[in-house]
């Protein structure tokens, strides 16, 4: 067996456990509604219709699922929990089964001190484990899912063993448990209801009592596009606070995908939210890539919907006065989105599912995320949360004795002076000194610095000590519950923030490193809503264009769009997850048109060049299609047919005359002779007749549009 082995690290056992939940994507009506599983022969359509999951939505090409593990296979994470409503599981486990997700390179794991020749056999090994689907999957709560079973991973904090990258076929680089929502998951519920029943907050105490989860949970949403982050840097922004980690460590995103998709798709945009955070950084992240630049650490405060938020008059903020004096510097954005990317202390989220308010709780988003995030300042939630520790039990105690202390000595004498200040709140930097700044402007005086480190008149020196001592630990307890149960906010922002141009002690290889990234488009979306999903796959179009070496348009575009739509290297920072096509992909033409794309889709060398001239045959000479759109395979597409900046999917059928600009076309579509589309989503084995003229349009699954149709922003769902 060759393969090159990497990653060697000291044995540590995970720290987290990642978990996926694919949810019905109600935002993203109507191209999850009405789709059928089944292949259905040329035109004819089954009235037998049921939705889409959301997790195989296709992403320039790719199912949406195939990111998010590709997210976690580069952090050198190798096994993931899945959550899908049951009926949605052979649909998901067909597709992951076919996956072809891309090992991390020499480079990718930080290790650039390598000879050439190493890194060319790694990159070669890597290759040729790329060539076959490499995730494996278990349906069901019989499945395993121990640490021994789950492949071993790169990162040399997450790993207990060396990576291998092996040209053995069928090679698992991903371990994939896909799981119910919960016991009680019937078919007979649609997936929402599901979801509503029991709650993500619900599923993690299930998965936790059926004794598959004892890391620290890294929740992931299934719709995640970066290029511009890793999730190392949540990783080291987390364990960063070791001995003592925050409770939640998540991800928050400027916005700024779907503007500019036109102004009735921008209203069906994320809503906006209130967000405040402390404005001093915590903590630099520590990533090789351009990500430390986009990113900042800092503690979380408050998280609050606002789905009106141009309407002031509804629109209100409510800021405690707890807040503002134990945080003075707060900024408040409203330009923030969360990412549904949470990495949890599992003790802490444990105990407060577990108490009486958390009891409560079903959604981690809507309710455990901002309870937490008050917890961070409101000691009364702590309580509630359970979050009494030993420290804090024993600064309740201190607390106590400090009392009757000072209850007993001052019923023992009358003339105790009654203007006793802690020095240390006297002391430089504290809130307090600029208040007595002016203490010698005052005709009398109530306390003085030297007066209120005197002992007192009547009080016993050793009794003076003793209450210092105990409002010392007292406060050195408090100031380390605070610190247990902080959130911090990885905020990810699209403008670089360089301080330092040039560092110094940075060598030739990490200046042009950093040249070279700075060149790359920041990018971050969640693909929930349509115009979301529509900038995700512009974006991806975007990095296609830039690593192409021409500009040129044409058959021989085209024969190059059409074969597997790889990336180089160069413009991606994680690499494209691809799939191999199977036998039951729609097609269009011979019986044995799916099992030749499936071969055509991996080849390689002489055989790329071949499959490239065989799929230039489905495309017309006169045809025109840009270096920035992408066509797979076994397309046809007609004469004098323009496309540009478009995705088109496998099996299309595209008439003569046809002008595509910025469309996503899935797979099955025809679109018909004279047709017009502009920003337009065609779901699958969709069919828009001759004469089309559409704008900013949305078709659903096995929907047809009539001939000389002329619309804009419509939606198409019967």
């Amino acid at each position: 067996m060759a393969s090159i082995a990497y990653g060697g690290a000291p044995a540590h056992p995970a720290l987290v456990q990642p978990i996926i939940f694919c949810g019905p994507g109600a935002n993203l009506y109507p191209l999850c509604s009405n789709t059928v599983g089944a292949d259905l022969p040329g035109d004819s359509i089954s009235s037998t219709q049921t939705d889409l999951p959301k997790a195989m939505l296709p992403i320039f090409n790719r199912p949406m699922i195939a990111f998010a593990l590709q997210q976690l296979l580069s952090a050198g994470l190798r096994h993931a929990i899945v959550f899908a409503p049951s009926e949605h599981h052979s649909t998901i486990a067909a597709a992951l089964k076919s996956l072809i997700l891309i090992p991390p390179t020499l480079v990718h794991s930080g290790k650039k001190n390598v000879s050439s020749a190493a890194a060319a056999a790694a990159a070669a090994a890597v290759e040729e484990a790329s060539r076959n689907p490499n995730v494996s999957v278990s349906v069901g709560l019989n499945s395993s899912s121990t640490a021994a079973s789950a492949p071993a991973a790169s990162n040399p904090y997450l790993s207990a063993n060396t990576f291998a990258a092996s040209s053995v076929q069928n090679e698992t680089v991903m371990r994939v448990d896909l799981l119910p929502l919960g016991p009680d998951d019937v078919s007979t519920a649609s997936a929402a209801a599901k979801y509503k029943s029991l709650g993500t907050a619900g599923l993690i105490s299930w998965l936790h009592s059926i004794g598959r989860l004892d890391k620290d949970p890294l929740i992931l949403p299934v719709d995640l596009v970066s290029q511009s982050l890793s999730l190392t840097n949540i990783i080291d922004a987390h364990v960063s606070g070791v001995p003592h980690p925050p409770a939640l460590t998540c991800l928050m995103y400027e916005r700024g995908a779907g503007e500019g998709t036109g102004k009735e798709r921008e209203k069906d945009g994320p809503p906006k939210l209130f967000t405040a955070y402390d404005r001093t950084s915590t903590q630099s992240t520590r990533s090789s890539s351009d990500a430390s630049e986009h990113c900042s650490s800092h503690q979380l405060l408050l998280l609050q919907d606002s789905d009106d938020v141009s309407d002031y008059d509804s629109a209100d903020l409510h800021l405690r006065m707890s807040l503002l004096w134990s945080h003075p510097h707060v900024r408040i954005s409203t330009s923030l989105l969360d990412s549904h990317v949470y990495l949890f202390n599992l003790n802490h989220l444990l105990d407060l599912l577990r108490s009486q308010s958390g009891q409560k709780m079903k959604s981690l988003r809507e309710e455990v995320v901002p309870f937490m995030v008050k917890c961070s300042w409101m000691a009364g939630l702590r309580e509630k949360a359970g979050w009494t520790s030993r420290a804090s039990k024993s600064s309740s105690l201190q607390d106590q004795a400090s009392y009757q202390l000072g209850k007993d000595v001052a019923a023992a004498t009358a003339l105790r002076s009654t203007t006793y200040v802690d020095s240390q709140l006297l002391q430089s930097g504290s809130s307090y000194r600029p208040a007595i700044d002016d203490i010698e402007d005052r005709p009398s005086p109530l306390f003085t610095p030297a007066r209120s480190s005197a002992v007192s008149p009547s009080g016993k020196p050793e009794d003076d000590d003793k209450t210092l001592g105990l409002a010392r630990q007292a406060q050195a307890a408090a100031r380390k519950s605070s610190a247990e149960i902080k959130v911090n906010a990885l905020i990810f922002r699209l403008t670089a923030d360089r301080k330092h141009p040039i560092d110094p002690s940075s060598s030739v290889e990490e200046i042009r490193e950093r040249d070279e990234s700075a060149k790359r488009e920041p990018f971050i979306a969640r693909a929930n809503t349509v115009p979301t999903y529509l900038e995700c796959n512009r974006y991806l179009l975007r990095c296609l264009a830039s690593g192409s070496t021409g500009q040129g348009s044409g058959t021989q575009s085209a024969a190059s769009a059409s074969s597997t739509g790889v990336l180089p290297s160069s413009s991606l920072f994680h690499p494209m997850p691809n799939q191999a096509l199977t036998a039951s992909t729609p097609a269009s033409g011979s019986p044995s048109t799916a099992a030749q794309a499936s071969l055509d889709s991996t080849a390689t060398g002489p055989d790329a060049a071949a499959a490239a001239a065989k799929g230039a045959q489905w495309i017309d000479a006169k045809a025109q299609i840009s270096s920035d759109s992408l066509v797979e395979s076994f397309t046809r597409v007609g004469e004098r047919t323009a496309i540009k900046r478009s995705v088109v999917g496998r099996a299309c059928v595209i008439g003569k005359n046809v002008k595509l600009t910025g469309a996503i076309v899935m797979d099955g579509v025809r679109i018909g002779d004279n047709a017009k589309l502009e920003n337009c989503i065609l779901a699958a084995n969709s069919v828009v007749e001759e004469k089309c003229n559409l704008k900013d349009c949305d078709v659903a699954a096995f929907v047809r549009v009539s001939a000389g149709t002329n619309t804009k922003g419509e939606k198409f769902d019967e």
